[in-house]
C-alpha cells in the first residue's frame, strides 16, 4: 500500500497538543487510501538520541511504495525540520521532500534556492490545492502553480501566489485515528475556524491567513464534537482559533446550539479582551466554555499602540477580573522585549502581570519578543538583528546540532526566530534575566504575592531595578548554561533571597519573605 511520512513541527512530549495541521493532511490522504504515517519532530533534551531514534522509525516505514516525505514547519523547531529532511534525501534521494507550513510559506523562493534537498513547498493551506498537489506528486511532474513551488521556479525572487484560502467548512473533520499518540486524559482539540482580522506588528498569524476570520458554521462545530462525544466518550476539547471570539453573533450561535444539543462537554478558547462582554461570556459559559486565555502582550499603553495591538490595559484588566468573578479560569501572556521599550514599559508589564495574579490567575506568562519572519516588525528592525545562541522558551529545542547553529548563525532571515532585536535603553542581560524571573513565577506565587501586597505598583520598579543592577551580573551565567528545571529554581530561590536583603529595608519583613520564598520551594 502506498504511504506517506509526514513529520510534525513539535512534539507531543514536548507541546501536550495534537498536531492538526498534518492530521488534516493524514485524513485527506486516507480518503485517497493513501497510508499516512505521523512522525513527531525529535525535540528531546537528548538530541542525538531522539534523532537516532526518529530515523529508525522512518528506516522501518520507508519503502518503495513511499510516495513523499513532508515537514509541517514553524518558526521554533525549523532548523529541526532542514536537518532531517536533509539527512533524509541523502538517504533517500529519490523520495520526494515536502515543506508546508506558516514558515515555509513565509520564505517559500528564498528556502528552495538555498536548499537543494527540497522538491516542493506548499505555499498557505493545503486543503485548496490539495487535488493539484497529489497529481503533482503521483505524476513525479514536479511543477509549480497556485500555491506549490517546485524546484523549477528557483529563478523566481519573490514568493509564489498563495493558497486561496479554503472556505471553512469544507475542511474534512479530522480523523483522530490518524495520530496514535493522542492522550485519553488530555482535552480533544478541534478546529473550530482560521485567521486573525487584527494587524499586530509582531505577529505572523495574520500574514499566514491573510487577515480573513473564519469561523465554522454551528451545525458543523456542533456536529464535530457530537461525532467525537459518540465514538470517544470523551467531554472535554480545546477550540482551535487565533480569535475565536472575532464574530460575536456567529459564537453565539454556535454557544447556542451546543446548549439545545445537550451535549454537556467543557471546553477552552483564546480571545481578545476588547471581543468579550458579560453577555457573550455568560453564554460561552453555560454552554461548556470555563477556561480562556487572553494575550494582553504589553501592559504600557504606549507600546500597545505602537505593535497595533491596540488594546486599552486598563479595560482589559476589568474585562479578566470580569471573566475570574464568573467563574471561569483564565490564563494571560506578556512580551518584553519589544525595542521600542523603554524601562517605564517594562515596568508597567511586570505590574500588569502581577495585578492579574493578585486577582487570582494562576497562568500568567511573560515572554521574550520572537523576531517572526516576514512581520512588520522584523522587517522594520531586520539590519538590528543579533544572535547570542540565548534559547527562551519559543525556540522549545533544548539543544541544536552543530549543523542547525552553524546555519542560525549564517542566515538571520530564515531563522530571525532564533535572534533578537537590541534594546538601546535596555540591556539585553537585563532582558534575559527579567525573563527568567518572570517565565518562572509561578514557583514563587507566595513570594511575589507577598511582595505585591506591601509595595503595589512600586514592585515592577524594584524588581527592574534589582535585576538591571547586580541581578542581571549574578545570573549572567546561570542562564547561559543548559540545567534543569530544579536547579533552575533553586538558584531563582536564591537569587530572591539575596534581592530581599538588599531592597526591603524592614528586618522582620525581610524574615516574612524569605520564609515565603522558603515555602514556596516546599510546594515546587
Amino acid at each position: 500500500m502506498r504511504n506517506a511520512i509526514l513529520v510534525s513541527s513539535t512534539s507531543y512530549d514536548v507541546y501536550k497538543m495534537p498536531p492538526l495541521g498534518i492530521m488534516t493532511v493524514a485524513t485527506m490522504l486516507k480518503q485517497r487510501s493513501i497510508e499516512p504515517i505521523l512522525i513527531d519532530l525529535p525535540m528531546a533534551e537528548n538530541a542525538e538520541k531522539d534523532i537516532s531514534n526518529f530515523f529508525r522509525v522512518i528506516s522501518e516505514r520507508v519503502n518503495t511504495d513511499t510516495i513523499f516525505i513532508g515537514f509541517s514547519t514553524v518558526c521554533n523547531t525549523f532548523p529541526r525540520s532542514l536537518y532531517l529532511a536533509s539527512l533524509i534525501k541523502k538517504l533517500y534521494p529519490d523520495i520526494p521532500i515536502v515543506f508546508g507550513g506558516p514558515q515555509a510559506s513565509s520564505c517559500a523562493a528564498y528556502l528552495i534556492k538555498k536548499y537543494d534537498f527540497i522538491d516542493l513547498i506548499i505555499c498557505g493551506e493545503i486543503e485548496a490545492i490539495f487535488d493539484n498537489f497529489m497529481d503533482s506528486i503521483l505524476s513525479k511532474n514536479f511543477s509549480s502553480s497556485t500555491g506549490i513551488l517546485a524546484r523549477d521556479s528557483i529563478h523566481l525572487n519573490n514568493n509564489p501566489v498563495m493558497a486561496p484560502t479554503v472556505p471553512i467548512d469544507s475542511i474534512p473533520r479530522v480523523d483522530f485515528e490518524t495520530y496514535s499518540r493522542l492522550d485519553p486524559g488530555e482535552p480533544i482539540p478541534i478546529e473550530v475556524g482560521r485567521g486573525c482580522p487584527y494587524g499586530c506588528t509582531f505577529c505572523s498569524t495574520k500574514d499566514f491567513f491573510r487577515r480573513r476570520f473564519r469561523l465554522k458554521s454551528p451545525d458543523s462545530i456542533v456536529g464535530d464534537i457530537s461525532r467525537i462525544v459518540a465514538e470517544s466518550g470523551v467531554k472535554r476539547f480545546t477550540f482551535i482559533h487565533d480569535m475565536l471570539t472575532t464574530n460575536k453573533k456567529l459564537l453565539a450561535e454556535v454557544c447556542r446550539l451546543m446548549i439545545k444539543s445537550g451535549l454537556n462537554v467543557k471546553w477552552t478558547c483564546m480571545a481578545r479582551v476588547d471581543m468579550v462582554d458579560e453577555q457573550l461570556l455568560a453564554l460561552m459559559s453555560d454552554a461548556g466554555c470555563w477556561h480562556v486565555y487572553f494575550g494582553l502582550e504589553s501592559g504600557s499603553q504606549r507600546i500597545q499602540k505602537i505593535i497595533d495591538k491596540n488594546l486599552n490595559v486598563e479595560k482589559g484588566i476589568s474585562t479578566i477580573k470580569l471573566a475570574l468573578d464568573m467563574g471561569y479560569g483564565v490564563a494571560t501572556g506578556f512580551i518584553i522585549g519589544f525595542p521600542q521599550e523603554t524601562p517605564d514599559d517594562v515596568i508597567d508589564t511586570i505590574n500588569a502581570a502581577f495585578r492579574l495574579r493578585q486577582m487570582g490567575i494562576k497562568k500568567t506568562r511573560i515572554d521574550l519578543l520572537t523576531p517572526l519572519a516576514g512581520t512588520e516588525l522584523t522587517n522594520g528592525y531586520f539590519s538590528n538583528l543579533r544572535y547570542d545562541g540565548f534559547m527562551h522558551d519559543k525556540s522549545l529545542l533544548n539543544y541544536l546540532t552543530s549543523w542547525e547553529e552553524k546555519e542560525i548563525k549564517s542566515d538571520p532571515y530564515l531563522f530571525s526566530s532564533f535572534y533578537y532585536i537590541p534594546n538601546e535603553n535596555i540591556t539585553r542581560d537585563t532582558y534575559k534575566f527579567l525573563f527568567w524571573l518572570l517565565f518562572y513565577n509561578d514557583y514563587f506565587t507566595g513570594f511575589f504575592m507577598d511582595l505585591w501586597d506591601k509595595y503595589g505598583d512600586d514592585t515592577g520598579r524594584m524588581i527592574f531595578d534589582w535585576v538591571q543592577g547586580e541581578g542581571s551580573e549574578m545570573f549572567g551565567k546561570v542562564i547561559e548554561n543548559k540545567q534543569d528545571l530544579p536547579k533552575y529554581i533553586s538558584h531563582l530561590a536564591s537569587a530572591l533571597m539575596h534581592f530581599c536583603g538588599s531592597h526591603c529595608s524592614d528586618p522582620d519583613y525581610v524574615v516574612s519573605l524569605k520564609r515565603e520564598i522558603l515555602a514556596d520551594l516546599c510546594r515546587v
